[in-house]
């Protein structure tokens, strides 16, 4: 895996690369312009944004635009500054509730350990019992799961759909199928 380089107040901070050489961001921004990776926020292209040290989503979206030669659609540019937000990718300032406003002054996180993966039924049982031992072994840190769960297939009739939901349901009532 390689990593982003930036810096905040002058102290260095590495970041996954996750665009695997080619911006994730840049397919979906070139092609229609409805999505925006969050990844994009951190982006070695716009690292001379992050130099001051905090700013406003506003300046990180220009900058983005500036980089990409295009204009970057407001709904795009807030759901992945609030994905960006929700994975700790970077971090809201001065006790702003969190929201993507473009208003909102934002930083680099201390550090911002992230990792994804599409896993198979087993490899999930195997990764709940883990867990316990992630947290063990890293008690400094505090970790944050995120589960999608995505089922594809002919849609299956509502009792169905409902099934799952309750089944969901009993990890917890947040997982919900629609």
């Amino acid at each position: 895996m390689s990593y982003l380089h930036l810096s905040y107040n002058g102290q260095p901070q590495t970041v996954p690369d996750l665009s695997l050489g080619i911006p994730r961001w840049y397919h979906a921004v070139a092609t229609n312009g409805s999505r925006l990776d969050p990844t994009a926020l951190v982006d070695d292209r716009i690292q001379a944004a992050w130099a001051n040290g905090p700013l406003t989503l506003r300046v990180l979206k220009e900058a983005l635009e500036t980089s990409f030669g295009k204009e970057i659609g407001d709904e795009a540019f807030q759901q992945a500054a609030q994905s960006a937000l929700d994975r700790g990718i970077i971090v809201a300032t001065g006790g702003a509730s969190g929201a993507a406003a473009l208003d909102t002054r934002v930083r680099l996180p201390d550090v911002a350990l992230f990792t994804e993966a599409q896993l198979t039924a087993r490899e999930m049982q195997d990764f709940a019992g883990i867990v316990q031992d992630l947290i063990r072994a890293a008690p400094e840190l505090s970790l944050a799961f995120r589960v999608s769960v995505v089922a594809e297939g002919a849609k299956p009739a509502p009792d169905v759909i409902a099934a799952l939901n309750d089944l969901l349901a009993r990890a917890s009532r947040k997982l919900r199928l629609e």
